[in-house]
C-alpha cells in the first residue's frame, strides 16, 4: 500500500472507531439490537475481511494487541460436563454489570470443579488470537469470534440480510438464539427465541441474542486495542451530568493535536503517536 492508503485507510479506522463506541458505550441505556446490527458491520471490515487492520499495522510496523477474557479454563472444565449444552463467554455490561461465562447444562448438579472455578479475568492476545478465539460451546462444537462476526453481518442483517443457511450456518443460527436477553418479557411483548431467557435489563424493550452479546464484547475490545503495548485511547470519567458527545480536538503542551471522544460516563482520549 501506497503511502496515501495507509493515511485514508487510518483515517477511516478512526472514524468507524468513533462510530463503534457510539453504538455500545451507552449511558443508562441498552444497546440497541439495531446498533449492535451495524457493529459487526464494522468488524468484520477490519476483523476478518482482507485483515485490513493488520494490513496497516504492518504497514505502521506495530502490533497490535486486544484485551479479552481469559476463558481457557472455563471452557476446558466446562467440556467435563457430560450435560453441558451450551457455553457463552461474553464480557458485555447489562444493567451496570458484567455478564460473563454462562452455561447450560442437563447435569442435575454442577461439577465440582465447576464450583470451584473463579470468574475468568483478562489477558492480552494478538490479533490472530483475538479473531479466532474459542468464544461459544454449542453442541459440542466450538464457535469462534471470526464465526460469529461473519454470521451476524451477513446473515443477520449486519450488512445485509440472508435467509439461506447451509449445516454450519444452521447450528450457528441454533446456537445464537439458544440462551436469549433482554428486559422484562412483559415490556417486550413477544416470546424469545430458542430455549433459555435470561433478563439482563429492568428497562430493556428487546431480546439479545448470544452473538449479540459477543459482538458488543469484541467491539469493546477492539475499541481498547493496544499498539506495541500502548493503548489507542485512554480511559477516563466525567461526572454523571455531562451531556455531550463527539470528537473535539484540543493541543496539549507538548505541541502535539490530540482528540478526546466524550461520553457522559467516559471519555478515551486518543494518542497521536500511537496511530
Amino acid at each position: 500500500m501506497t503511502p496515501e492508503e495507509i493515511s485514508r485507510l487510518q483515517r477511516s479506522f478512526l472514524q468507524d472507531i468513533e462510530a463503534l463506541a457510539r453504538m455500545v458505550y451507552t449511558y443508562r441505556t441498552p444497546v440497541a439490537e439495531a446498533d449492535i446490527r451495524l457493529a459487526s458491520s464494522i468488524l468484520r471490515k477490519w476483523l476478518v475481511d482482507g485483515g485490513l487492520l493488520g494490513r496497516i499495522c504492518h504497514a505502521g510496523q506495530q502490533r497490535p494487541t486486544f484485551r479479552v477474557l481469559d476463558n481457557d479454563e472455563w471452557l476446558t472444565t466446562l467440556r467435563t460436563d457430560p450435560g453441558l449444552t451450551y457455553a457463552l463467554t461474553g464480557g458485555a455490561l447489562f444493567n451496570g454489570r458484567a455478564f460473563k461465562m454462562y452455561y447450560h447444562s442437563t447435569t442435575p448438579e454442577p461439577l465440582e470443579l465447576v464450583r470451584k472455578l473463579d470468574l475468568p479475568g483478562y489477558k492480552t492476545v494478538s490479533l490472530s488470537a483475538f479473531i479466532n478465539q474459542n468464544r461459544i460451546i454449542f453442541k459440542g462444537q466450538n464457535i469462534i469470534l471470526s464465526e460469529i462476526i461473519t454470521f451476524a453481518a451477513n446473515k443477520l442483517g449486519g450488512v445485509h440480510y440472508d435467509a439461506n443457511r447451509n449445516e454450519r450456518q444452521r447450528l450457528l443460527e441454533e446456537a445464537s438464539n439458544h440462551m436469549t436477553f433482554g428486559g422484562p418479557l412483559d415490556r417486550i411483548g413477544v416470546k424469545p427465541p430458542g430455549t433459555l431467557y435470561v433478563c439482563l435489563e429492568p428497562e430493556g424493550d428487546q431480546i439479545l441474542s448470544g452473538f449479540h452479546v459477543e459482538i458488543i464484547a469484541a467491539a469493546s475490545s477492539l475499541i481498547q486495542m493496544e499498539l506495541d503495548g500502548q493503548p489507542l485511547f485512554e480511559l477516563k470519567t466525567k461526572p454523571k451530568w455531562y451531556k455531550n458527545y463527539g470528537f473535539f480536538n484540543d493541543r496539549a503542551a507538548d505541541g502535539q493535536q490530540r482528540r478526546y471522544l466524550e461520553f457522559p460516563a467516559m471519555t478515551k482520549k486518543l494518542r497521536p503517536d500511537v496511530l
